[in-house]
């Protein structure tokens, strides 16, 4: 009785697909997520807190969309050097069309925090 559950949900029980709990993590992040984030976006500071925090789910989103790209080359009869192929053409398509909106080049936060702290030490201090 106490081992019959599993026995009855056959395989899935035991190991559930990879997708599926991808998904399930996926959506119970976001949602507690949303709850719990009450911060308001208008100042720059939370608005970066708030980014922070969403690298988790697209992490998952990301895993989650590697195994689907494998279930379809697969299923398609896509495999080898050719899923390889298509995928880092996939990859190179969507840095092209976002590298703009995401340059960093010209960001000297940090350099200029830096010399914020550094600036008022007497010289040969550190």
């Amino acid at each position: 009785a106490n081992g019959s559950w599993p026995a009855a949900l056959g395989r899935f029980a035991t190991r559930p697909p990879v997708a599926l709990v991808l998904v399930v993590l996926w959506a119970l992040y976001c949602n507690f997520f949303n709850y719990l984030s009450n911060l308001p976006i208008d100042r720059p500071l939370f608005y970066g807190v708030q980014q922070r925090f969403w690298i988790q789910p697209l992490m998952l989103l990301t895993m989650l969309c590697g195994v689907t790209f494998t279930v379809v080359t697969r299923a398609v009869g896509i495999r080898g050097v050719a899923a390889l192929a298509l995928a880092t053409a996939i990859a190179t398509g969507h840095v092209k069309m976002h590298f703009a909106d995401r340059d960093e080049s010209a960001n000297y936060y940090v350099r200029d925090f830096g010399r914020s702290i550094l600036g008022p030490l007497p010289p040969y201090s550190i």
